[in-house]
């Protein structure tokens, strides 16, 4: 019983700490795993691309 709760307060930890404070924005939103690979379908949002397009830098980044 003792392992299930330090188990369950071990998974608790890195799903409460782990996460950065939430973002809002007005003309897009680009969502990744990885930092990098969000900032690469920003970058394409910026420079005027569409979704897709910007998705497509995301997949191609990961």
């Amino acid at each position: 019983m003792l392992f299930a709760a330090l188990l369950f307060l071990f998974f608790l930890s890195n799903v409460t700490w782990g996460w950065d404070p939430p973002a809002f924005g007005q003309k897009g939103m680009v969502v990744a795993h990885d930092r990098l690979a969000a900032e690469a379908g920003q970058q394409i949002l910026e420079q005027g691309g569409n979704a897709i397009d910007a998705a497509v830098a995301v997949a191609y980044a990961l």
